[in-house]
């Protein structure tokens, strides 16, 4: 009986590490990629983003506030530094529920999301489990959690149509994520899991309570004292929908359709080009 259980068993351990030999990572997707152009003006102030549907600026990881990176480690991976790329534990519950049909099943590393976002896409397939352990366990192997942390945190949806926390600070906040505090740094952290449910302005109260946990998660992860968490915690959460580009907003329509009329889309839409025109 056990020759029965161990020979498919070991026929699937011997499948995977061939897979693993052979495994390339593959080009990043059109969504991982893609960068909104800025204008700005002639003191260098942003005065509005450029893009199609999905929102982009890429931002190195030392721009983004420690608060940030320690609240979305402390949220989505605790184990990040230490882990090998993925969790086999999560791995087995999605398994588990793409066989049975449970619904989602969470315990995805960060190196895993961000695979599943750039490479994989999210259908929910035990081949497509398989090829994101794979492709998680070579990028881990390729790259620094450095490198790693700082392409998650430039891909991950926020909701409003923000990838990345650059992005998202600008649709939350109206501000750059180099100046976050900690407790908007929680606030984006908490939202990772479920945009729209906890976006403020769907459901304040349900966002700062998610802000709040957050908080906790980082106090259990040494990442914050108890008093900064208390402090963080009594700042009021903000339902207002930020809009990007409020300076000078007539000038700005006239900026894009004559961008729009001369750059080619791909270019504008995705290139990341910076503008700098004359106000």
């Amino acid at each position: 009986m056990a020759l029965l259980i161990l020979g498919p068993l070991a026929l699937l351990v011997l499948l995977f590490f061939v897979a693993y030999a052979f495994a390339r990572i593959p080009k990043p997707n059109d969504i991982s990629t893609a960068q909104s152009a800025q204008v700005f003006d002639d003191h260098g102030h942003l005065i509005g983003t450029i893009h199609s549907d999905a929102h982009r600026i890429s931002i190195p990881l030392g721009n983004m506030p420690l608060d940030l990176q320690h609240a979305v480690i402390a949220t989505e991976d605790r184990t990040f530094y230490s882990n090998p790329g993925i969790s086999v534990g999560g791995i087995a519950r999605a398994a588990f529920s793409d066989i049975f049909g449970h619904g989602h099943q969470g315990g995805s590393t960060i190196t895993q999301q961000y695979v599943k976002n750039a490479f994989v896409g999210n259908q929910p397939s035990l081949l497509r489990k398989a090829r994101e352990a794979i492709i998680a366990l070579k990028l881990a192997h390729t790259r620094s959690k450095k490198e790693i942390l700082e392409l998650y945190l430039n891909t991950i949806y926020f909701g409003r149509g923000a990838y990345g926390v650059e992005a998202a600070s600008l649709a939350y906040f109206g501000h750059s994520a180099k100046k976050l505090t900690l407790a908007e740094s929680a606030l984006l952290a908490g939202i990772i899991r479920a945009p729209e449910l906890y976006d403020p302005a769907h459901d304040v109260v349900a966002a700062t309570n998610r802000r709040n946990t957050v908080l906790g998660l980082m106090v259990r992860e040494r990442y914050i004292t108890q008093a900064q968490a208390d402090a963080a915690e009594k700042v009021k959460v903000s339902a207002k929908v930020r809009v990007i580009s409020g300076i000078a907003p007539h000038f700005f329509e006239e900026v894009q359709q004559i961008l729009e009329q001369n750059v080619a889309p791909r270019q504008l839409y995705a290139g990341g080009v910076r503008i700098q025109v004359t106000l």
